[in-house]
């Protein structure tokens, strides 16, 4: 228990004390957003199968009986995606933010970076100095890409998760009422 005690100081962090514990954590950050988003797209995506197919045995049944095209769920068919459509676009409005000032911090790293290379390069007096120029710039450079790249892996996701939930939410309740709706007219056959 004391060597495990001695690799991993905290309990809480399993990267506590190892080279690299941050991009490690970013990387699990990264990871489970994406498993998150992906969940929420596979859920929706089942839920819409379900739909459709019990929008079709409906469409099915209408073929039969022309007065069944009187039921509710045909006109709600269209207005639900133009709402879904609508709270999507509005969300990922909103979301875009977080994108963009992942960008923009990026480009400020980048810049800052640029500058003090040029200025070290500039002033250097002899080539170790240039060297470690080199190495401090080659080494910012590489710290804030691998910092933007997680960020905005993580944005895009949440984004994608912001544009999804509208859809996601019609897509479930459509199943449920559906399923309902065609329990009861099952059993009553």
């Amino acid at each position: 228990m004391a060597s495990h005690k001695a690799r991993h100081p905290s309990p809480i962090d399993p990267f506590a004390g190892l080279p690299f514990a941050s991009t490690l954590r970013r990387g699990t950050e990264v990871g489970a957003e994406l498993t998150a988003t992906a969940t929420v797209f596979g859920e929706m995506a089942l839920a819409a199968q379900q739909t459709i197919a019990l929008r079709l045995a409906m469409l099915a049944e209408a073929v039969t009986d022309p007065a069944t095209l009187a039921d509710p769920e045909f006109r709600r068919m269209g207005w639900e995606k133009l709402e879904a459509a609508a709270a999507a676009g509005t969300a990922m409005a909103e979301g875009f933010r977080v994108v963009r000032d992942g960008f923009w911090d990026w480009s400020a790293k980048q810049t800052a970076a640029n500058e003090e290379a040029a200025l070290r390069l500039i002033f250097a007096r002899h080539p170790g100095e240039v060297a470690t120029a080199q190495n401090r710039y080659a080494e910012a450079t590489l710290d804030a890409a691998e910092i933007a790249a997680s960020r905005l892996a993580l944005a895009t996701s949440r984004l994608a998760k912001l544009g999804l939930g509208p859809y996601h939410k019609a897509a479930s309740a459509n199943a449920k009422r559906l399923s309902r709706a065609a329990g009861r007219h099952g059993s009553a056959a």
